[in-house]
């Protein structure tokens, strides 16, 4: 932090007197401590969504804090670190100024797309930098990255029909329905949640999983993932022998989200790219997380419409209550609650792509490798 707040200052068009840093969750704690520590005048910090850090009434500067009305435990730490800060008010000019925001109708994740939010951080940084903040677009950007994601899968949908072969998902649907490799999904689906989150608390007593691996909260999602989904798969959810196929098919579905999800989201918001020493956990949490998927990929083979999206909402439901189980009740899990808001939208879009195509196999690695993916480069190593 402290090298590139230097090169940023030294910048030709950068004022050196008034950079400002800003972070969300962990980000929060480490912009905190940056401008405690660093020689490099900063003007403001805003810390959104802050766990516990130290701070005096004196640093750090012009302090914004600011966390979701629906995530508690941050907003009690936001609320504890203005209190340790001297509380509302201060002198802008002389660096003590301190506020709370707290949005309203939000969460963890939430909280990073509010336009409160955003609003409340560009009017305390023009405020305490004395300049005028910029008029904002009219057009959000994350409309133009829903207009790539819904444009890309609607194209896909348009064009994935043209290249499969229809007699044989016909005859692969029928064939699952007749060996029962289909029944009951949200029966074998609760159960298997269950009895995995009842091994993830034993597991919990012998092992701490905050941070196992050396990341925090995808780990402890994805080995969730493995034992519901070795459980569900052991319970009858059969999934037909794998082809040749597959092994073109699930690429292909993943590009698709890719380009879908993730490249305007890197030009937003989202850190999609994962950095080269981040790399060795995908195909690990990929291959932990495939037992699952595919099982479940399995389950939605042949339904489709209003019986399919049943199947699919009624699968994240479980899920998330059973690993919000897990994670109030293990020790060190209790992060991997600021994930489930998520799980809808990262079960959602895998399932929009694979429909026309209704390969478990190569939909299971879509899907997997979609959510290693993500977790591999939405949350912090340690």
């Amino acid at each position: 932090m402290q090298s590139a707040l230097t090169l940023l200052g030294e910048q030709p068009e950068v004022d050196a007197e008034r950079l400002s840093l800003l972070g969300h969750s962990l980000g929060a704690g480490a912009v905190i401590d940056a401008a405690m520590d660093t020689t490099q005048p900063i003007k403001a910090v805003v810390a959104v969504s802050p766990g516990q850090s130290e701070v005096t009434p004196e640093s750090p500067p012009n302090l914004l804090l600011m966390a979701g009305a629906w995530e508690g435990p941050f907003l009690e730490a936001a609320q504890n670190l203005l209190e340790k800060a001297g509380g509302p008010g201060g002198d802008p000019t002389a660096g003590t100024a301190r506020a709370l925001e707290v949005i309203p109708g939000v969460e963890h994740i939430g909280v990073l797309f509010s336009p409160q939010a955003h609003a409340a951080s560009i009017q305390w940084l023009a405020q305490v930098s004395e300049i005028s903040p910029q008029p904002a677009s009219r057009i959000s950007p994350m409309l133009w990255w829903l207009l790539n994601l819904v444009g890309t899968i609607v194209l896909w949908r348009a064009l994935a029909p043209l290249w499969v072969d229809g007699d044989r998902l016909r005859l692969d649907t029928a064939q699952a329905q007749a060996h029962g490799r289909t029944r009951r999904p949200l029966v074998r689906a609760a159960i298997s949640g269950a009895l995995a989150t009842l091994l993830l608390i034993g597991i919990g007593e012998i092992i701490y999983l905050d941070g196992i691996g050396g990341i925090l909260v995808s780990p402890q999602f994805a080995l969730w993932l493995a034992l519901a989904g070795g459980i569900w798969l052991a319970l009858g959810t059969r999934p037909p022998r794998p082809e040749w196929p597959d092994l073109a098919w699930g690429p292909i579905m993943l590009g698709v989200l890719v380009l879908g999800f993730g490249v305007m989201g890197a030009a937003l918001w989202l850190a999609w790219w994962p950095p080269l020493h981040r790399l060795p956990y995908l195909p690990i949490l990929t291959l932990l997380i495939l037992p699952w998927a595919v099982a479940f990929a399995t389950a939605l083979q042949g339904r489709t419409g209003w019986r399919g999206l049943g199947v699919g909402l009624g699968v994240a439901l479980i899920t998330m209550v059973t690993v919000g189980v897990a994670a109030a009740i293990v020790d060190g899990m209790m992060f991997l609650l600021i994930i489930l808001p998520l799980l809808p939208v990262m079960l959602a879009l895998p399932l929009l792509v694979s429909r026309p195509i209704q390969r478990p196999w190569a939909d299971g690695f879509a899907l997997a490798a979609f959510l290693g993916w993500t977790l591999t480069v939405m949350f912090p190593l340690i």
